[in-house]
């Protein structure tokens, strides 16, 4: 199975984006009307169809938990 990849703004974490299909291009919201680049936005791995919508958004608050802490001990 193949592994796709969710965006979320970094300000409202809307997965409402505009993006660009360049690294490091632009990217705004379309919630909120946040700017920047491709590199700013949050985004995690997951696998369609393994896992309920409700087991992804879990990954995804383990993995944005677990990014903070890393720069809290940093």
């Amino acid at each position: 199975m193949s592994t796709h990849v969710a965006y979320h703004c970094p300000g409202c974490m809307s997965p409402a984006l505009t993006t660009s299909p360049l690294s490091g291009g632009a990217a705004s919201c379309r919630t909120c009307g946040w700017e920047g680049t491709m590199g700013e936005i949050n985004s995690y791995e997951f696998e369609p169809g393994s896992n309920s919508p409700e087991e992804q958004g879990r990954k995804f608050a383990l993995g944005v938990r677990d990014l903070f802490s890393g720069i809290a001990t940093s």
